[in-house]
């Protein structure tokens, strides 16, 4: 019979090496009659032969007998090794963003292929190369690293990346200042467009800072002035960077200049004058300033207008920073006042001897911005002229004043016969303590002639007939008696000390819902400079305990007065010296004086059995609902 004939089906290594990874068989065709059998590496026959899958040396033994019972045989050995370990390759360092494999460096890391197996390299589909060349041109690139052992074992591995190289420098200036000196008003930055693949990052420090501040994401320009430096850091996805400084001064400070006019000749802050001259604050050191009038030219000086008419001024300080500042002023020069005339609306006696039976006057027309004022026989101005209507001398002075406040006058004197022939008006005059309301007697008044008041707190005189009078008003409590000055004395006490303090720290004085009166402020200013203060409180204390002997003094104002009502708290000014009461009431006239003990705040001063009602105040008032009130006189309802 014949032998059979046995190798491998595929030897996958070198030719004839039996260094396999595949156990395969390839086998001669047996005959009909004949059985054949398989034993592996010593093995019990098999009438089927199954391939080893597990690595190591084997050898098979096929035994083929035919039915006569002869028997031939055939041997193999080979070794089966399927194993391979794959190759592994990455990035050496993935510059960029994590495992984006957008990389600067196309340096990889690989594992050691097996002792057996030999490694190429492939890229982009080239040759295969038993050695790698990391690429220099920046591009996408896909690497295939392949392993084959002896047996004929074959594994890969891919590596896709792209390699990026290059990045366009940073580059930053100031968007606004002078690139010569880097000092700026605005730290706004001018910078150019980064690509769509590059973050920047900005370092804001001080220019004498130790290390860099940290990095933010966004520009933030500082607006404190100092010297600075901004790192700005490009850095795209493939991990380059690119920086660029700049160093600059950021000032913002600018003084803004004040124009005023030095004399608004007309109403105060009308802006209408007769005088163009200016006041203004001087430019900071690293200043120019520039004056542009009506739109015009813009000067480094300012040259007074001197035509009439409406103005516009507009002053600009710009410094070595670029900082800008402005102020304008608008103001009309108006310096032309018609002449003023005036002359008797009729001379009835000899033309141009000025002695008329008629005060009319005969007068020039006025402009609409115009005022005119008279004054006759020195009498304060009025803005309307009434003639006078009793014989006598008079001088009429009639003044016109502009809005500019340029002032023209015209001055008549006349002799007034064959009028009225003057009479005399009658004055009745009370003078009584504030809160008390008690009536003072020994009250002396002066209107040129000096009277005193009656223990009805009252004098009575007559007077030419006249528009008002101007009088003044005393009380020495030492010329009156004992009991006047004791009286004084013990109205300012301890109390009134506590009042002046609740009034400086703004605590009620009388109570809730009483509000402070005008006089008790007036009486608190001891000292009689014109405001309330802590001196104040420790004179009193001081005249309380006897450290000074200076006497309360009697003060007198006009129960009309208006401006008393109007007094600021804590600042009620100086005491006034004279006293201007209206005659214009039907004789005869009533004059009203409040009077108020300095250092007596509470108004406790009570000396004398004489009082005015309460009804004397209602009636007061509601003659003069606007301009008094009540609570003024220490009432309360």
């Amino acid at each position: 019979m014949t032998a059979p004939t046995v190798s491998l089906l595929s030897d996958t290594g070198s030719p004839t090496d039996n260094i396999t990874n595949s156990a395969e068989l390839e086998e001669s065709v047996r005959a009909s009659d004949v059985t054949r059998t398989y034993a592996v590496n010593g093995g019990l026959a098999t009438a089927t032969y199954t391939a080893p899958t597990k690595d190591g040396y084997y050898t098979v033994v096929v035994s083929d007998t035919d039915t006569a019972g002869s028997t031939e045989t055939a041997s193999l050995s080979f070794t089966l090794d399927k194993t391979l370990t794959s190759p592994t390759v990455v990035l050496s360092t993935d510059t960029g963003a994590g495992a984006d494999k957008i990389t600067s460096d196309a340096s990889l890391s690989l594992n050691a292929p097996d002792e057996d197996a030999s490694r190429t390299y492939a890229l982009n589909g080239g040759a295969s190369l038993s050695e790698y060349t990391a690429p220099t041109q920046d591009g996408a690139y896909t690497l295939v690293v392949t392993d084959t052992d002896t047996a004929g074992n074959i594994k890969s591995a891919s590596l896709s990346f792209t390699l990026d190289t290059t990045l366009e420098p940073t580059v930053v200036s100031l968007l606004n200042g002078k690139l010569a000196d880097s000092l700026t008003s605005s730290a706004a930055l001018k910078l150019n467009t980064a690509a769509a693949d590059v973050t920047r990052t900005y370092s804001i420090n001080q220019i004498n800072a130790i290390s860099l501040a940290p990095a933010t994401a966004t520009y933030t320009a500082p607006t404190k002035d100092d010297e600075y430096f901004v790192v700005v850091t490009d850095t795209d996805t493939a991990g380059n960077t690119a920086s660029a400084r700049l160093n600059f001064t950021l000032d913002m400070s600018l003084t803004a200049p004040t124009v005023v006019l030095i004399t608004d000749t007309g109403i105060s802050a009308d802006g209408i004058t007769s005088n163009v001259s200016l006041s203004w604050n001087e430019p900071d050191q690293d200043a120019i300033r520039t004056y542009v009038i009506n739109g015009g030219t813009s000067l480094r000086t300012y040259a007074e207008p001197t035509q009439d008419g409406a103005y516009a001024l507009v002053v600009t300080d710009t410094d070595t920073a670029g900082n800008i500042k402005s102020a304008s002023l608008s103001f009309t020069l108006d310096t032309t006042l018609a002449k003023t005339v005036v002359s008797l609306l009729t001379d009835s006696g000899t033309a141009d001897d000025n002695i008329t039976n008629s005060g009319q006057l005969l007068e020039s027309s006025i402009a609409s911005d115009v005022t005119r004022t008279y004054a006759i026989n020195g009498a304060a101005a009025t803005n309307s002229y009434t003639a006078p209507i009793y014989n006598g001398a008079y001088t009429v002075l009639v003044v016109d004043t502009d809005t500019a406040g340029n002032t023209d006058s015209a001055r008549l004197s006349f002799t007034l016969k064959g009028a009225q022939e003057p009479v005399g008006k009658s004055i009745n005059l009370q003078a009584y303590s504030w809160s008390s309301h008690t009536l003072l007697n020994d009250v002396l008044i002066d209107d040129g002639t000096t009277k005193s008041t009656t223990v009805a707190g009252q004098a009575q005189w007559t007077v030419a007939t006249r528009t008002q009078v101007t009088l003044s008003a005393a009380m020495d409590t030492s010329a009156i008696g004992p009991a006047a000055i004791a009286a004084s004395s013990a109205a300012v006490n301890l109390q009134d000390a506590i009042a002046i303090l609740k009034m400086i720290v703004g605590l009620n004085v009388n109570g809730v819902n009483k509000p402070l009166s005008p006089y008790q402020v007036l009486a608190a200013d001891t000292d009689g400079n014109g405001s309330v203060e802590l001196n104040d409180a420790i004179g009193v204390l001081k005249y309380v305990v006897g450290l000074t002997q200076t006497q309360p003094a009697w003060h007198f104002v006009s129960e009309l007065d208006t401006s008393v009502v109007a007094m600021e708290n804590l600042k009620p000014g100086k005491p006034t010296s004279s006293i201007v009461a209206s005659l214009e009431s039907a004789t005869p006239a009533h004059i009203g004086l409040v009077a108020y003990l300095t250092g007596d705040v509470d108004g406790s001063y009570t000396l004398g059995s004489n009082h005015l009602t309460q009804d004397y105040f209602t009636t007061l008032v509601g003659n003069h609902p606007n301009e008094l009130s009540l609570s003024q006189f220490g009432i309360y309802t």
